[in-house]
């Protein structure tokens, strides 16, 4: 899915710019993402 393929993308460039603390928040949004998608 194009979606998914981006949130992906978009999650692997912010764990390589951030910190853990805003990796988590970020890794359970997109989660919560996921749930509403599917």
């Amino acid at each position: 899915m194009l979606i998914e393929n981006f949130l992906w993308d978009l999650q692997w460039y912010l764990n390589t710019n951030i910190s853990s603390e805003e990796e988590v928040f970020l890794g359970s949004l997109v989660h919560a993402v996921h749930a509403k998608t599917w």
